[in-house]
C-alpha cells in the first residue's frame, strides 16, 4: 500500500522474531528505512538513536508532535493502528450500551490515559455505531492491498 500510494519500490525485510533486530539493523546501516508502530519506536525516536520522518495517522501524533504526517510529507495515506472491546456475538442492545457506556467512562480516567501513554496509545472511545464505520473504512482501504496480494483469511 505504501509503495503505491507513494510511488516508489521498498523491500519489505522480514524479521524471525517479531521486530526486535529491527532498530539495531537501522541504527548499524543495514537496513534503509523502518516502517515501525509507535509503541516500539517511541523511546529510540526520543533518545535521538532514530529519525521519525512521518507519522501514519491523519493528524500529527500528540507523542511526536513535531513530526509531519504522510499527508503533509505529500504522501496520500493515512494508517490508524486501533483496538476496540467486542461483546460476544448476539449479546443484546441494552448489555452493549452497558458496556460502551462504562468503557467510555473508564478512557476517560487520568490513570488509564497514563497508562495508554506509556504504550504510545491516545484513549479515543465512542460509539458501537462509530467502531462499525471505522472497520468499514479499514475494511475499503485494505481490500485493494488484501487482493492485489492475494491474501486469504485462514
Amino acid at each position: 500500500m505504501f509503495n503505491d500510494t507513494a510511488g516508489i519500490a521498498l523491500t519489505k525485510v522480514p524479521y524471525s522474531a517479531g521486530n526486535q533486530g529491527l532498530f539495531p539493523d537501522l541504527m548499524r546501516g543495514d537496513t534503509d528505512l523502518v516502517i515501525e508502530a509507535m509503541p516500539s519506536s517511541l523511546s529510540r525516536i526520543r533518545d535521538g538513536q532514530v529519525k521519525a520522518l512521518a507519522v501514519t495517522n491523519p493528524t500529527r501524533n500528540s507523542f511526536v508532535p513535531d513530526v509531519p504526517t504522510l499527508a503533509e510529507s505529500g504522501i496520500d495515506l493515512k494508517l490508524l493502528g486501533w483496538n476496540a472491546f467486542y461483546p460476544p456475538k448476539g449479546t443484546s442492545a441494552e448489555i452493549v450500551a452497558t458496556l460502551n457506556r462504562a468503557a467510555n467512562e473508564a478512557l476517560k480516567a487520568p490513570v488509564v490515559a497514563q497508562r495508554m501513554a506509556t504504550v504510545a496509545s491516545e484513549p479515543l472511545g465512542g460509539s458501537p455505531e462509530r467502531l462499525m464505520e471505522m472497520i468499514r473504512e479499514d475494511r475499503a482501504r485494505w481490500e485493494k492491498t488484501i487482493k492485489a496480494l492475494g491474501l486469504k483469511a485462514e
